[in-house]
């Protein structure tokens, strides 16, 4: 009786029986394979050059975002989305002023730069599928698409798929259960209600707050660049919530 009343309150539901548009489902698999080769060409940079160059070139993201969305989303991009992108930007010229070397050559960086390409397609599509499906579905479908691009392209390069220590299995589940369903599914369930510049423009603390947690887990030296780039990341994020401050107010 219980089980049949459960059914009848989802039924009710639309976003949970109701197909989206086809439209959609080709926006919803195209975020997913650009989510893929967001983070195949993420790992091909952590591998090749530096985790802080990696960070510092991929948060070039929200240029790209910023730019598809000015053209494929018509969204709006404000002056204070330009103030904040102006610091973020300044703060993270300051962290890869004494980090990035393109002496070794240029794989390693180019890679990072297309995953932030890359990573901008997979949100922008995502939020043009998100305006028709719920987040619990374009979730499922994104990342079972993205774990089958995966498993073909390694299996086509003969990649081991087991037989790891314990210590690589704990990363993974904490990669899994952190940055994908805390961080991604988060992600993805705002792209429907907010405004992907300024989303975006979130991102840009990203390499300020590393160095900082690189500081106190690994004992990093702390640079006048890292604190320099914090300031600037925390004006940045200021000039995002003026707005919000001054309507609550």
């Amino acid at each position: 009786m219980f089980g049949l009343k459960w059914l009848n309150s989802r039924r009710q539901n639309q976003s949970f029986l109701e197909y989206p548009p086809r439209e959609t489902w080709r926006w919803t698999f195209l975020s997913g394979s650009l989510f893929f080769v967001h983070l195949w060409t993420f790992f091909v940079a952590a591998q090749t050059t530096s985790i802080a160059t990696c960070m510092i070139l991929f948060a070039s993201n929200p240029i790209f975002t910023a730019i598809g969305s000015w053209i494929f989303l018509k969204d709006r991009f404000e002056k204070r989305h330009g103030v904040a992108f102006a610091l973020a930007f300044t703060g993270i010229y300051l962290l890869a002023s004494d980090k990035i070397s393109w002496s070794q050559g240029w794989s390693g960086e180019v890679s990072a730069i297309f995953s932030a390409a890359c990573f901008s397609g997979y949100i922008l599509a995502g939020k043009k599928a998100r305006g028709h499906v719920s987040n619990e579905q374009y979730a499922w479908v994104i990342y079972l698409w993205t774990a089958l691009l995966f498993f073909i392209v390694g299996s086509l390069q003969h990649v081991q798929w087991i037989h790891y220590p314990p210590i690589t299995w704990i990363a993974i589940s904490a990669n899994i259960l952190g940055p994908t369903l805390l961080g991604h599914v988060l992600f993805t369930y705002l792209l429907k209600y907010m405004n992907i510049n300024w989303m975006s423009c979130g991102k840009l603390m990203e390499p300020a707050i590393s160095a900082l947690v690189a500081t106190f887990l690994f004992g990093e030296l702390v640079t006048p660049s890292i604190i320099a780039a914090f300031v600037m990341t925390v004006l940045a994020s200021i000039a995002l919530l003026s707005r919000q401050w001054r309507i609550n107010s």
